[in-house]
């Protein structure tokens, strides 16, 4: 199914799951998510002795296996569907909060948190995923029907990027060439910038 918005002098039509939803997985459903993502985070400083972690292996088995027991289809879940959640209640994402989407591109905030270190800072790896996540909401706005779909992500490191503090990131179209959206982002600790992205997504049907 699609939906039609308007996007500047265009309409746009984009995909459901595009859209996002306030009520799938119900009003807890923020709350699971936060505390499986206390999980990811505890276990970034766990050294358990050997007791412990089958403990908690047992814990978590039963956990996820009543958790596969309720599943549905990747497009029917909660997650990456609520856009009125952090990550649009995705645990896999480092959270972050949509503050303004327009002309001027996505502005958002986001927090790196243990689970997402690497040395003393966070990791690379998902600094580039913030960007290539933040790229698709730019995109979706800009795009005439269908989806845009990642083709290049490059990311400059210009500073440690900290984590357990919040980051302001901003992401834009820069020129659109029929089907190719040329994208710009920054990664910014207050005045200081730790990373910038240059990436190419390309306008695809919905599939």
């Amino acid at each position: 199914m699609t939906s039609t918005r308007e996007t500047g002098a265009e309409r746009t039509t984009v995909p459901d799951w595009a859209v996002g939803n306030t009520h799938r997985g119900g009003p807890h459903f923020g709350d699971l998510v936060e505390q499986l993502r206390s999980v990811m985070d505890a276990v970034r400083y766990l050294d358990p002795a050997d007791d412990l972690a089958i403990e908690l292996t047992t814990a978590l088995r039963g956990i996820a296996g009543r958790m596969q027991a309720d599943a549905v289809a990747s497009d029917d879940a909660a997650a990456d569907s609520r856009k009125d959640l952090p990550a649009r209640g995705n645990p896999s994402l480092p959270p972050f909060t949509v503050l303004e989407v327009g002309e001027e591109g996505v502005f958002a905030d986001a927090t790196f948190r243990a689970f997402h270190m690497g040395r003393l800072a966070a990791h690379g790896g998902y600094v580039s995923l913030l960007f290539d996540e933040l790229a698709g909401y730019a995109t979706m706005e800009r795009v005439s029907s269908g989806f845009a779909r990642t083709a290049f992500l490059k990311v400059d490191y210009r500073s440690l990027t900290p984590i357990d503090r919040p980051l302001r990131v901003r992401v834009w179209v820069d020129r659109i060439e029929g089907r190719k959206l040329f994208v710009l982002g920054t990664l910014h600790d207050g005045d200081r910038l730790c990373a910038e992205m240059d990436a190419l997504f390309l306008q695809v049907p919905d599939e």
